[in-house]
Parts: C-alpha cells; structure tokens; sequence
C-alpha cells in the first residue's frame, strides 16, 4: 500500500505570498497601512473603555443619590400620622421614582451612544481613508 503524505506539511506560506505579491507593493507599505489600521483600533478602544468607565462613574452616582433620596423618602412617610396620607405620599414617592429612574436610564443610554458614536466614527474614517488608499493605489500604473 501506498504510503499517505500530507500535502499541506510542505506547504510554503512565504513562497505564496512572495508568487502573489502585487506589483508596486511592499513589505514596508502593508505595514505602514496595518499601523495606520492599529491606531485607529486602539483609539477607538480607547473611546469606548473612556465611555464604560463615565457609564459606571455616573451609576455610581445614581445608586448613592438614590440611597440618600430613599432614606429621606421613607422618613417623609414613617413621620405621616393618618392611614390615608402615607398612601397618597406612598403613591406620590412611586410616580416620582418612576420618572427618575427613567430619566437616569435616558442620561446612560445617552453616554453609551455618545462613545459608541465616537467609537464608531474613527473606525469609519479609518476605512474611508484605506478605500481612498486603495483607490489611489489602484489608479496609480505599476512601474
């Protein structure tokens, strides 16, 4: 029988890429045109990792007001001496905990798409500048 052999054991990566090498290109341009990719990762990183951070800053901030807020709500309806008025107040302190909490949720979310946006918009120039690249690239006759 036949003895197997693998033919992608002697496969040669640097003689594929050394046969498909585009004219006009090198070694130093890819890698000026990955850095340029890189930084514009890692700036847009740097956004989204400054945004979690004000995210968890701000319900940080949420969650000590609403501590503070609760504890001088429940005083406010412990102290009520009639049955009726601690409801109503009951009522009143649960309509305006709705609201607040809805208003804290519109201010994250509103941070969230604030970095994400950021974020978004240097990935986006980053790949408006490599297809102009290309294009520039592409346009330009081999020598």
């Amino acid at each position: 029988m036949a003895e197997y052999t693998n033919p992608f054991l002697n496969f040669d990566v640097q003689k594929l890429f050394a046969d498909a090498q585009l004219p006009g290109t090198n070694a130093e341009t890819i890698l000026a045109f990955q850095k340029k990719n890189i930084e514009a990762i890692v700036s847009a990183n740097q956004v989204v990792a400054e945004g979690v951070q004000a995210v968890a800053r701000r319900q940080a901030e949420i969650a000590q007001e609403s501590v503070r807020e609760l504890s001088a709500r429940f005083g406010e309806v412990v102290d009520s001496t009639s049955v009726k008025d601690p409801l109503a107040r009951q009522t009143e302190l649960l309509k305006e905990a709705v609201d607040k909490t809805a208003e804290n949720m519109t201010e994250l979310s509103d941070l969230v798409r604030k970095s994400q946006t950021e974020a978004f918009d240097i990935l986006r120039r980053q790949v408006a500048d490599n297809l102009d690249e290309l294009k520039q690239f592409t346009s330009t006759p081999a020598t």
